[in-house]
């Protein structure tokens, strides 16, 4: 066996789509260089490239070091034991495993406080572990079968849908392109699933609901009585999302509108208040000038400074607001509905009211008009219907009046 030099390198010239650089292992014996990629990704302000490692300014740095001293141990006593060669290591995979790399990807996520599209990967994360039972799964075993397997799985042991199956599997084929990406494979191994997407039903609200909603007297200060009003604010002011709804703060409220920032988007937003919507904030008006937010539902104490418990609480407050609105609807004899059913709700009251698709695309806050479209096409295929059967009412009670 020659002698050889191992080295971790920072490689800028192959950027990724998140303009990070790629750590590779490289290797020099007899002349030859070859590099292996570790399957991290790193800006370039973090590598110490005389030491080759990661600097202790970054906040992963002795987990990453960690991560890359085992590494190369693995190598070099493979390299020893002759198990492969300078020339040929390319063709070993010593690369981490799947779980490995969805843990780098969930972290890279949470640093960039991307953390609705880290869960989506904490999510397949978990589901293929439950899949596997293991969370040590090879980059060489992922195959066409392997893909079938887990669709499988997902649908005769989670009982999941195909909807819900399509949003896995193409989770899973995110995953793999970014591991081709970072040379951890060389294919795509994705069979060709023949899956559609199924129609699903967008709960809304009548108007008659709604008002029976307005109508609803839980006890004062209640947790049903905070999620009525939030669900029917975030009606009155166009649909507001979930977050938006929770954060409104009392200087949002200025000049008969209400002004905030989309938490998803990020953009400005402005709508007049109408009687409706300032008969539900002036139920809070005793904590103007006291207290930050509108509604007593988020912890004061709770702040943007530490990311990830003020998101974590954000989605907690969510799921504990639905079951809220669940024992609502059980207790109004309807069928149960979610926080964000107060989006198809109003959209549905504009598109009765005759309505044009463009101002409704501007009060749901639509970045593009075919995302209203799609909200919309259900119930116009439901009118359209209603219209058809009461056509041909019509007709039969004028012929059977000619009798």
């Amino acid at each position: 066996m020659q002698p050889a030099h191992f080295k971790f390198v920072l490689r800028t010239s192959a950027k990724d789509r998140r303009d990070l650089g790629r750590i590779y292992l490289r290797i020099i014996s007899y002349y030859k260089v070859k590099y292996i990629s570790v399957g991290r990704s790193l800006h370039q302000r973090f590598w110490n490239k005389k030491r080759g490692q990661v600097r202790r300014n970054h906040p992963d740095s002795a987990e990453i070091n960690e991560y890359l001293q085992n590494f190369l141990t693995i190598v070099q006593d493979k390299y020893r034991r002759g198990q492969f060669d300078a020339a040929s290591v390319g063709k070993y995979s010593l690369e981490p495993d799947l779980i490995s790399f969805l843990d780098t990807i969930i972290s890279d996520r949470n640093r960039a406080e991307q953390f609705r599209t880290r869960q989506k990967y904490v999510t397949l994360r978990n589901r293929l572990i439950e899949f596997q039972k293991t969370n040590r799964i090879p980059f060489d075993t992922i195959n066409k079968s392997f893909i079938r397997e887990f669709d499988s799985f997902l649908q005769l042991e989670c009982d999941n849908g195909t909807n819900t199956r399509i949003k896995y599997l193409d989770q899973l084929r995110r995953t793999i392109n970014l591991g081709i990406e970072e040379g951890l494979l060389f294919a795509q191994p994705f069979p060709k699933l023949k899956m559609r997407k199924e129609e699903t039903e967008k709960l809304r609200l009548s108007m008659d609901q709604i008002e029976r909603l307005r109508q609803y007297t839980p006890p004062a200060n209640s947790p049903r009585y905070h999620a009525k009003n939030m669900f029917l604010l975030s009606f009155f002011i166009g649909g507001s999302r979930f977050e938006d709804t929770l954060l409104l703060e009392w200087h949002h409220l200025r000049g008969g509108n209400i002004h905030f920032i989309m938490g998803k988007t990020g953009k400005q937003y402005r709508i007049r208040l109408i009687p409706e919507a300032l008969e539900i904030i002036e139920r809070y008006a005793y904590r103007r000038g006291e207290y930050k937010y509108l509604f007593p539902v988020m912890p004061e104490h709770v702040t943007r400074e530490d990311i990830v418990r003020f998101k974590k609480t954000v989605n907690c407050r969510n799921v504990l607001i639905n079951k809220q609105l669940a024992a609502i609807a059980l207790d109004l004899g309807i069928e149960r509905f979610t926080f964000h059913c107060a989006r198809h709700s109003i959209a549905d009251y504009l598109r009765l009211r005759k309505v044009d698709l463009y101002t409704i695309s501007k009060v749901l806050r639509h970045s593009n008009i075919r995302t209203t479209e799609i909200y919309l096409k259900k119930y116009d295929q439901e009118s359209v219907s209603a219209e058809f059967a009461k056509a041909f009412v019509k007709e039969h009670q004028e012929t059977m009046s000619e009798h």
